[in-house]
C-alpha cells in the first residue's frame, strides 16, 4: 500500500506567545474527503489555553491581536473550542460531514487557530500561522 503525502502547506507569519514559542499548525491523516480522517494539530501553545479553529477560502496576512490573521474571505468556525494539553498541543478532527460550510474538492482551504493568551499582555489573544490544504474527492 502506498501512502500519499498530504497536500498541505503552511503560510503566514507567526509570533511568540506567553510560552515563548510560536503556535504552529500542521495536519495529520488524509486530504481525501471520502476518507474523512483529516486532523489539525497546533503545537507551541501555552498549556491550558482554549482556542477557536476556523477555515476559509482565501489567504491574507494582517495584524490581529498579538499575531496575524491568515485566513480571509468568509471564515467558518469549527466547533467546539479546542484546549491545549499540558504539552501545549491542541488537536481537532475535521469531520467533513458536519462542517458549517462544505469543503469543495480541488480547491485550497485555509485553516488557523485563534487562542486566548492573556498572560502575554497586549491584546490578550494570538493566532497560529496558517495551513492551506487542497482536498481530493
Amino acid at each position: 500500500m502506498t501512502v500519499e503525502p498530504l497536500a498541505v502547506a503552511s503560510y503566514c507569519s507567526v509570533t511568540l506567545n506567553s510560552a515563548g514559542t510560536p503556535a504552529v499548525i500542521s495536519a495529520l491523516g488524509s486530504t481525501h474527503l471520502t476518507n474523512n480522517n483529516f486532523d489539525v494539530v497546533v503545537s507551541g501553545l501555552p498549556p491550558g489555553v482554549y482556542g477557536m479553529l476556523f477555515y476559509g477560502d482565501y489567504q491574507t496576512e494582517s495584524p490581529h491581536g498579538n499575531g496575524f490573521l491568515c485566513v480571509a474571505g468568509t471564515p467558518h468556525r469549527i466547533s467546539p473550542l479546542v484546549t491545549a494539553d499540558l504539552g501545549g498541543v491542541a488537536t481537532r478532527h475535521i469531520d467533513f460531514s458536519t462542517l458549517p460550510a462544505p469543503i469543495v474538492a480541488y480547491s485550497p482551504w485555509n485553516f488557523q487557530l485563534w487562542y486566548r493568551d492573556v498572560a502575554a499582555g497586549g491584546a490578550g489573544s494570538n493566532l497560529s500561522n496558517g495551513l492551506c490544504a487542497t482536498f481530493r474527492p
